[in-house]
């Protein structure tokens, strides 16, 4: 399975990158870079806490019946997702 972002957040961090090249050539921009930046991840972060939150996300581990000493084991973690 191959996850990609939607366009918005691409268009949002190729606008921040934007920024920091122009910030090179005007210093002045920097603490607007670094507050965009920080707005940015604490979205992200907001983001991924509402979504394990929802319940929409569920890992389930699955392991063997029994574990023995020195042998390999497999154990599989699982994503469910509601979408």
């Amino acid at each position: 399975m191959t996850v990609f972002p939607t366009r918005r957040p691409l268009w949002a961090l190729g606008l921040w990158l934007l920024l920091a090249v122009a910030t090179v050539f005007a210093p002045v921009l920097g603490p607007l870079l670094w507050w965009t930046g920080a707005a940015g991840v604490g979205l992200l972060i907001g983001d991924a806490l509402r979504l394990w939150r929802s319940g929409a996300v569920r890992l389930e581990r699955r392991l063997p019946e029994r574990f023995v000493v020195g042998r390999r084991a497999t154990l599989t973690l699982v994503l469910h997702h509601a979408a």
